[in-house]
C-alpha cells in the first residue's frame, strides 16, 4: 500500500475486484462445456445425458447446482464474520479456500469428489461475491462507482467468454487433461485476486467503523489525489470523512446494537425494505433466465435447437464474445443514462427475447432455429447492459442479497436439465414471464441511485418515505448543504469556482479569496496593440472596457456570482498572513503596494500577463518555439506593472482609489472570461524593473575571464524571453559568476602556475576594482527578500523527484552519486544549494506533468540566485555544485541554441577554480555532469567546448590522457573517457572550421592544412575504435536482437544495457564515429575497417529506443537528430518521432524542435 495513488491506484483495485469477478465468471461457464465432452462423460458417465447415454439429467443438474449451495453459506459466512475480517481479509481467504475446491475438482476420479470441490469452490467464491462489490463501491468515488462496476460486469463475463472458448479449445483433446485442466486454471485467477488484494487498501468505511480514522484519511486522500483538482482537498475529505461517519453512527443507532435483527425490521433506515430489494435485485437476475444460458448454452443449442455438438461449443463461444462486447456498453451510458432506465430497458427486452425464443425452438426448423440462436445472443446483450442494478448499503445487507442470489441460482440450475428434457420449449415461456413481472416491480419500488455516494443513497431510505429520486432539498452535507449530485459540483451547488487555468495546471484555484481589484489596472484586447490599460472610471461597473462587457454577457459570470457573494464573508474574516491569503490592502490602509503572502512574497507585483505567462502559457515559451515582440516601456506611468525582483525596492505608482464590491466582482469574470481567450492571443511581456547591477560584462573584465563569454543571444531564448523576470534573474546572476571568475579565490586549493600568478597580480586592481562596485550591490540587496514557503507536501515531492528523478540524470557517469547521496546533505547547510535543487526539481514537475505551481520554480530560482551572489566570491565547492544545477535548470527551460550562454559563466567559474575530470570525488562528478552540457551544447551550435579539452584533466597531450584512462580503474572512466573523445572531435572540427550540421563524407582542405588534418583524424580515430574494442564487460550490451519491420516491432536493433554509464558512453562512441567518418579526409585510406555511418547511425537509434533511463535521454537529443537524418524508410522516421515525444512526455525536456528539423531534412518522407 501506499505506492499507488490517484487514478493508478483506483485502476489497480478495479482490477483488482475485476480479477476476483473474472474468477467468478469463469467459474459460471465452465461446467457448461464439460458436460458434453468425450473425456469427462466418460470418467463421470452417471450424468451423461447426450444422445444414446443413460445419465441421470436430475444428478447432472446437482453437480452442476450444488456448487450455488456452497456460494450460498460461503455468503452467510461473510455476512457472520466478514465485519469482523475486514474486506480484505474476507476476500483473501475466499480466494484460497476457493484454490482448495478447484484443486479437488481438477483431481476428482468420482462424482462425490466432483461435488465436495464444488461446494469447497462455491464458499470462497460466496465470500467474494459478497465482499468484492462492497470493498469495490466503498473506495470508489460516486459519480465514478456505476462505471467500475459495469466493468467489473465486463469482466466478469469476460471469464464466462474465456470459460467457453476454453472449453472448445480443450475439447479436441481426447485425454483427461480435456477438462482437468480448465478446473484446474481457477486457481490461477484466485490467487492473482488474493496477491492483487494484499497489496491493496482497506475500504475506510470499515476502517472508520472500527474507530481507524487515520486509516481511512489516508487512504481516501491516496484514492481521490487528482479527483478534486482546484478544490480545498483538505476540507473535501472533512467532509467525506464526516459523511461516513454520520452513516455509520445512523446505521449503528438504527441497528440497536443487534445489527442481524436490524436487517428484519424497518426503522429508521428501513433496513429490511433494502434488504428486500437487494434480495430482489439477485432474484430478477437469477429468475430472467441468464444462468439457463451461462450454464447450459451448448446443451441449449444441441438439445433444444438441434445442433451437432462441434458446432455447439463454436457458437457458445461466440455467444460469450457477444455477452463480452455488450457488457461494454454499461461502462459509458450508466452513469450518465441512470440504473432504473437501463433496468426497465433490460427487463423488456428479455421478456421478449425469451417470448421469441420459446415459439422458434417449438417449431423445429431450420429457419426457426436461426431465431433461435440471434434470440439467445440478444438476451445476453439486454441482461449485460443492466448486471448488478442495486447494491445493498452496508456488508450484510449485500451478503444476505449475494446469499439469495445462490439460492436462486440453484433453483434455476438444478431444475433446467430436466425441464429441457421434459417440457422442452415450454421452458423458456416462464422465464418470459418472470421478465414481463419485474418491469413494475422496478418502476414501483426501486430507486436511482446515479451518481449518489453511498452515504446519499442511505438519505433515500430515511424518512417516511422512500425516495426514487435524490431531491435537492433533501441535503447531504453533515454539516451544511451537499454538492449537488445532478450537477456534480457545477451549477448552482453554492461551491466555490474553479478557474480552468488553475484546474489544467492542477493547482489550488484561490479565485476571489481575499483580492481587490483595481480599476486602474483592468486590461483589454485590442486588436493592433494587444493588452491595453483602460483609464479608470469612477462608476460602479466600468463601461469602458470590452473585455468586463464580454464578462458579463457570459454565462460563466451569471454562475459565480453566487460564490463571490458567499466569500465575501470569509474575507473578512481571513487572516492576512493567510499562505492562501493573496492581499492588495498595505497596512496603511491603501492599495499603494501588493503584497503576497510569504511563500510568494519575492514574486509580489505579479500583473495578470506575467502570471499568464508563468502559468498557463508556459510551455509555448520553452525550447524558442514562440516568437515575442518587444518588451513594454519600463515607464512608471505607462507600466503599472513594475514587478520586484531580488527584493529591491518597487518603484513607486500612484495609490489607486479603494474599489467597490461590483467593480471586483466584474473584473472577476472579466478575468474568468480574458482566461479562456487568452491561449489564442499573444501578449507583450511585461517591464521589469531591475537596477543596473552589471547585466553586461565590463569591459575591464572580459579579457580576464579564463575562457570568455558568449555574446547576446539574438533569438528567442526559451522562458528567458526579453523583459521576462527569468532573463534579468539569468544576467544578473551571469554577470555576478563572471566578476567571480575573475577574482582571487577566497578558499579553493588549485594547481601552481606562476605564469597565472603574475598575472593575476598584474590585474589585480582592475578585477577589484570592477568588483567593488558589484559587491556594493549585492550587500544592498542582501537581506530584502523573504524565501518562499514550501508546503510539507511539496516539500516531500520536490526532495523525491530530486531523489528518483534528477539525480539519475547527473549521476549516470557517478558510481557514487553525489548528486543523490552528498548534494542532499550539503544542502542542509548551504541554503542556495538547497533552493537551486528545489528550483530545478520544481521546475522539471512542472514541464513535465504541471504537478507543481508555475509560479514556484520562479520563486525559487530567484532565491536561489539571491543567497548565492553573495557567497561566489568564496568559489567554495558548494558554490560550484549550485552553479552547475541552476545550468541544468536553465538549459531545461532556454531555447537549445542558447544553451552555451546558459554555460559560458559556470564555464568560467569552473576553470578559475580549477575544478577537472580527474580531481576525485564530488569536484570529478560536478565537472562530468558539467562536460556533458559542455558537449551538447557544442554538438548544436558546432563549436568546441566552453571549457577547453586540454584543461579536462592534469595532462594537457592527448596521448597522455589516452594512456591515462586505458589504464584507469572502474568502468565508469571509460564513459569519461568516450566524452573526453566527443569534446576532442568537437575541438578538431572547430579548429578545423567543420560544421557539423553538414553530412559530406570526404572535406577537402587547403594544402597547407591536409596534412595537419588527416594526422590529427587519423590519431583520433584510432583512439576511438581502441575504446570500443577496449572496453571493459560493463560497457557492452547484455541483449542484441536485429531489427525487425511490422507491427508491433522495431526498425532499429535492440541494444540492452545494464548500467547508465553504459547506455550514455556507447551512444558517444556512435555519434563519435558517424561524425569522424561523416567528416572524413578526401583520398585518406584509414588503416583500421570501420563499420558504415547508417550503422552508427541506427546504432544510436536503437540504444535509445531500448533503454528507458531517463538520464541518458537527456543527452541523446542531439545524437538522435544526427543519426535520424541518415533514415529514409517512413517506419524509422515514425519510430524517431515516436522516441521524442515520449522523452518530452517523460521527462519533460523539449523535443519538438528536433521533430520539425528531422520532417524538414525529410521533406516528403516525413510521417
Amino acid at each position: 500500500m501506499g505506492l499507488l495513488k490517484g487514478k493508478a491506484l483506483n485502476w489497480a483495485i478495479t482490477a483488482a475486484a475485476g480479477a476476483g469477478f473474472l474468477l467468478f465468471g469463469y467459474d459460471q461457464g465452465i461446467m457448461s462445456g464439460l458436460l458434453t465432452g468425450r473425456a469427462f462423460t466418460a470418467q463421470f458417465p452417471e450424468i451423461d445425458t447426450t444422445e444414446g447415454a443413460n445419465g441421470s439429467a436430475s444428478l447432472q443438474g446437482t453437480v452442476v447446482a450444488i456448487y450455488e449451495i456452497g456460494c450460498f453459506f460461503g455468503s452467510i459466512g461473510a455476512m457472520v464474520f466478514g465485519e469482523r475480517l475486514g474486506r480484505r481479509w474476507c476476500i483473501i481467504i475466499g480466494c484460497l479456500i476457493l484454490s482448495v475446491g478447484g484443486a479437488l475438482q481438477a483431481g476428482a476420479y468420482g462424482i462425490p469428489q466432483l461435488i465436495v470441490g464444488r461446494i469447497v469452490a462455491g464458499l470462497g467464491n460466496g465470500m467474494n461475491t459478497s465482499t468484492i462489490p462492497v470493498w469495490h463501491s466503498e473506495l470508489m468515488k460516486a459519480n465514478k462507482r456505476g462505471k467500475g462496476l459495469a466493468i467489473e460486469l465486463a469482466i466478469n463475463i469476460f471469464g464466462v467468454m474465456s470459460a467457453y472458448w476454453v472449453d472448445y479449445g480443450l475439447s479436441f483433446v481426447e485425454n483427461e487433461a480435456q477438462f482437468r485442466f480448465p478446473l484446474a486454471l481457477q486457481i490461477l485467477f484466485a490467487l492473482c485476486t488474493a496477491a492483487a488484494v494484499l497489496v491493496l487498501p482497506e475500504s475506510p468505511r470499515w476502517l472508520i467503523n472500527h474507530d481507524r480514522i487515520d486509516e481511512a484519511r489516508q487512504i481516501l486522500s491516496d484514492v481521490r489525489i487528482g479527483i478534486h483538482e482546484g478544490a480545498n482537498t483538505e476540507a473535501i475529505l472533512d467532509k467525506e470523512l464526516a459523511e461516513i461517519k454520520h452513516a455509520i453512527d445512523e446505521e449503528r443507532e438504527a441497528a440497536a446494537g443487534n445489527t442481524f435483527k436490524a436487517l428484519l425490521k424497518n426503522g429508521s433506515q428501513r433496513f429490511r425494505t433494502r434488504t428486500l430489494l437487494g434480495i430482489g435485485g439477485q432474484f430478477m437476475q437469477q429468475l430472467s433466465g441468464i444462468n439457463l444460458i451461462t450454464y447450459y448454452a451448448p446443451v441449449i443449442f444441441q438439445q433444444s435447437v438441434g445442433l451437432p455438438r462441434d458446432i455447439s461449443l463454436l457458437l457458445a463461444g461466440f455467444n460469450g464474445i457477444a455477452y463480452f462486447i455488450s457488457s461494454l456498453v454499461p461502462i459509458w451510458i450508466i452513469d450518465r443514462l441512470g440504473r432504473r432506465k437501463l433496468m426497465l430497458f433490460a427487463a423488456g427486452g428479455q421478456a421478449v427475447c425469451m417470448a421469441i425464443l420459446a415459439g422458434t425452438v417449438s417449431n423445429g426448423s431450420k429457419s426457426a432455429g436461426i431465431v433461435a440462436v440471434v434470440m439467445l445472443f440478444l438476451f445476453n446483450f439486454f441482461f449485460a447492459v443492466v448486471y448488478s442494478p442495486f447494491l445493498g448499503c452496508f456488508l450484510l445487507t449485500a451478503a444476505l442479497a449475494s446469499a439469495s442470489n445462490w439460492i436462486f441460482t440453484f433453483l434455476v440450475v438444478e431444475i433446467t436439465p430436466v425441464s429441457i428434457k421434459n417440457i422442452q420449449w415450454r421452458t423458456h415461456i416462464y422465464f418470459a414471464v418472470f421478465n414481463a413481472f419485474f418491469l413494475p416491480l422496478i418502476y414501483f419500488f426501486y430507486p436511482e441511485t446515479q451518481d449518489l455516494s453511498l452515504e446519499q443513497i442511505d438519505r433515500l431510505f430515511t424518512g417516511g418515505k422512500i425516495q426514487l429520486h435524490w431531491k435537492a432539498a433533501m441535503g447531504g452535507d453533515v454539516e451544511g448543504p451537499s454538492e449537488s449530485p445532478s450537477t456534480n459540483g457545477e451549477h448552482g451547488d453554492e461551491s466555490k469556482p474553479a478557474c480552468g487555468k488553475c484546474v489544467n495546471a492542477k493547482e489550488e484555484c484561490l479565485w476571489g479569496q481575499i483580492i481587490t481589484f483595481r480599476p486602474e489596472n483592468a486590461l483589454c484586447l485590442n486588436g493592433s496593440d494587444g493588452l491595453q490599460q483602460v483609464e479608470p472610471s469612477d462608476e460602479r461597473v466600468s463601461t469602458q472596457s470590452p473585455l468586463m462587457d464580454r464578462a458579463r454577457r457570459s454565462p460563466d459570470t451569471r454562475r459565480s456570482i453566487p460564490a463571490g457573494n458567499r466569500v465575501s464573508s470569509e474575507r473578512d474574516n481571513r487572516p492576512t498572513d493567510s499562505p492562501s491569503a493573496i492581499s492588495y490592502i498595505n497596512g496603511n490602509g491603501d492599495n499603494s503596494t501588493p503584497r503576497l503572502p510569504a511563500s510568494t512574497r519575492s514574486l509580489s507585483n505579479q500583473d495578470a500577463t506575467t502570471m499568464l505567462r508563468m502559468s498557463g502559457w508556459s510551455r509555448n515559451y520553452d525550447n524558442g518555439q514562440t516568437s515575442m515582440p518587444s518588451p513594454m516601456s519600463t515607464n512608471p506611468e505607462t507600466n503599472a506593472f513594475a514587478p520586484t525582483r531580488l527584493g529591491l525596492t518597487p518603484r513607486s505608482h500612484e495609490s489607486p482609489e479603494v474599489t467597490t464590491n461590483g467593480t471586483t466582482e466584474n473584473a472577476a469574470s472579466a478575468l474568468m472570461s480574458f482566461r479562456t481567450d487568452a491561449a489564442q492571443t499573444q501578449l507583450q511581456p511585461p517591464a521589469v524593473d531591475f537596477p543596473n547591477m552589471g547585466f553586461d560584462v565590463d569591459p575591464n573584465l572580459a579579457n580576464m575571464l579564463p575562457y570568455g563569454y558568449s555574446p547576446e543571444a539574438l533569438f528567442d531564448d526559451g522562458i528567458f524571453l526579453p523583459g521576462s523576470a527569468y532573463q534579468e534573474l539569468h544576467k544578473t546572476f551571469r554577470s555576478h559568476v563572471f566578476n567571480a571568475a575573475c577574482s582571487k579565490p577566497t578558499s579553493r586549493r588549485g594547481t601552481p602556475d606562476p605564469s597565472a600568478d603574475e598575472t593575476n597580480a598584474g590585474d589585480s586592481g582592475a578585477a577589484e576594482s570592477a568588483m567593488s562596485t558589484t559587491d556594493l550591490r549585492m550587500e544592498q540587496s542582501e537581506g530584502t527578500s523573504t524565501p518562499p514557503e514550501l508546503t510539507p507536501r511539496q516539500e516531500r515531492k520536490l526532495w523525491s523527484n530530486w531523489i528518483t528523478e534528477i539525480s539519475s540524470w547527473l549521476d549516470k557517469f557517478d558510481i557514487h552519486k553525489h548528486f543523490r547521496h552528498t548534494l542532499p546533505s550539503m544542502a542542509e547547510r548551504d541554503s542556495h544549494l538547497r533552493l537551486s535543487m528545489s528550483a530545478l526539481s520544481a521546475r522539471q514537475l512542472e514541464k513535465k506533468d504541471g504537478s507543481m505551481p508555475a509560479y514556484l520554480s520562479l520563486a525559487l530560482y530567484q532565491e536561489a540566485i539571491h543567497v548565492l551572489l553573495p557567497k561566489l566570491h568564496t568559489k567554495d565547492l558548494a558554490v560550484i555544485a549550485s552553479c552547475v544545477v541552476l545550468c541544468v535548470l536553465e538549459m531545461f527551460s532556454c531555447s537549445p541554441k542558447a544553451w552555451r550562454r546558459h554555460l559560458d559563466g559556470c564555464a568560467n567559474l569552473i576553470l578559475s577554480m580549477n575544478v577537472r575530470g580527474d580531481s576525485g570525488g564530488l569536484e570529478e562528478a560536478l565537472f562530468w555532469c558539467f562536460a556533458r552540457m559542455d558537449v551538447c551544447g557544442g554538438l548544436i551550435s558546432s563549436e568546441k567546448t566552453l571549457v577547453p579539452v586540454s584543461r579536462w584533466t592534469l595532462n594537457d597531450s592527448f596521448v597522455a590522457t589516452v594512456e591515462m584512462y586505458k589504464s584507469a580503474d572502474g568502468f565508469e572512466k571509460q564513459a569519461h573517457y568516450a566524452c573526453y573523445l566527443l569534446g576532442r572531435i568537437l575541438d578538431l572540427f572547430a579548429r578545423f572550421q567543420i560544421d557539423l550540421d553538414t553530412t559530406n563524407s570526404l572535406v577537402r582542405r587547403p594544402p597547407d592544412q591536409h596534412a595537419a588534418y588527416t594526422s590529427e583524424w587519423d590519431q583520433l580515430m584510432t583512439a576511438i575504435l581502441d575504446w570500443y574494442t577496449d572496453r571493459p564487460p560493463e560497457m557492452r550490451a547484455i541483449l542484441t536482437q536485429p531489427a525487425t519491420f511490422g507491427p508491433k516491432s522495431s526498425p532499429f536493433p535492440t541494444l540492452l544495457f545494464s548500467n547508465p554509464a553504459a547506455i550514455a558512453a556507447n551512444q558517444q562512441h556512435h555519434t563519435a564515429q558517424l561524425l569522424m567518418l561523416s567528416h572524413k579526409p578526401a583520398d585518406h585510406k584509414f588503416r583500421r575497417k570501420t563499420r558504415s555511418i547508417l550503422w552508427h547511425a541506427r546504432q544510436i537509434c536503437g540504444i535509445s529506443m531500448s533503454n528507458d533511463h531517463h538520464g541518458c535521454w537527456t543527452n541523446c537529443i542531439q545524437p538522435i537528430w544526427l543519426a535520424g537524418r541518415m533514415m529514409s524508410h517512413p517506419e524509422e522516421h515514425r519510430a524517431i518521432v515516436e522516441l521524442y515525444e515520449r522523452i518530452e512526455r517523460e521527462t519533460g525536456w523539449g523535443t519538438k524542435w528536433r521533430v520539425d528539423d528531422l520532417k524538414e531534412v525529410w521533406g516528403d518522407l516525413s510521417v
